[in-house]
């Protein structure tokens, strides 16, 4: 008797030896991973669950910059903050790695003359709580009221910052990147990325120049500029409008719209 069971036993073991192999060779993936096999993949070599992600580089392609659905122009104000404000030339290079707009030093042999708009959300009275924390974007729309052009920067540059989501929390001053003029057009770039620093642990510091967009500037332009809260409500802290239009000494000018 037991030398009938362990026949058959033996039988059962060989028959399942033959079994198996010619499955492995079907085609049909065998979901584990045992020796022979690389961490994270099947026996076909596909990999399995998100572990291919961890594999590439997220750093090396930007994030698509949001476009804001909404009119920007139209938008309500929510006037809960008052912003000391003030706008300047500013000579300004852009660097690669990091990925950012600097000013420009002695050594640089060329640079972009930038028109800035600086945000300082001053501190409070004493004895008032400081609030340290405010997650905010740039909005620009350029507009050529003659030719009715207009173009719409979502995620505007800040100087110094490389990404779009900077803090202007209380204490902090920050400068938006309005634009440049180039062969009499004035041009804005869109910063495709988010963050701050990087945008995570695998980042690749090395980021081409969002792209640009442009308005003729064959007369006087309107520039709009959006301090927009990142939140829910993703509302408009803050607005301010500048004209640029030529002057007939040559050059062009500069001044507040509202």
């Amino acid at each position: 008797m037991r030398v009938a069971i362990a026949f058959l036993v033996g039988t059962f073991l060989m028959a399942l030896g033959f079994i198996w192999p010619a499955k492995e060779k079907s085609g049909i993936p065998v979901q584990f991973v045992g020796s022979g096999n690389l961490v994270g993949r099947d026996n076909s070599g596909k990999m399995i669950g998100n572990v291919e992600h961890y594999h590439e580089a997220p750093g090396a392609r930007p994030t698509p910059a949001p476009e804001i659905p909404r009119s920007i122009v139209s938008e309500p104000v929510s006037k809960g903050i008052e912003f000391e404000m003030q706008f300047s030339w500013a000579n300004l290079v852009y660097e690669l790695s990091p990925g950012l707009w600097r000013r420009a030093q002695s050594y640089d042999n060329e640079y972009k003359r930038v028109l800035v708009v600086w945000f300082t959300n001053p501190l409070p009275m004493k004895g008032k709580p400081v609030e340290r924390e405010l997650p905010v974007l740039a909005h620009i729309n350029l507009r050529n009221p003659a030719q009715g052009i207009t173009e719409q920067i979502p995620t505007a540059y800040w100087v110094e910052e490389m990404g779009y989501q900077v803090n202007l929390g209380m204490g902090y001053n920050r400068g938006v990147m309005l634009g440049h003029i180039e062969n009499r057009r004035f041009y804005s770039h869109i910063n495709p990325y988010p963050y701050p620093g990087l945008n995570n642990d695998f980042d690749i510091p090395l980021r081409q120049l969002g792209e640009g967009r442009s308005v003729p500037l064959s007369d006087r332009i309107v520039i709009q500029a959006s301090i927009i809260k990142i939140d829910a409500d993703e509302s408009i802290i803050e607005q301010v409008s500048f004209d640029v239009f030529p002057q007939t000494q040559g050059g062009w000018g500069v001044s507040r719209a509202n």
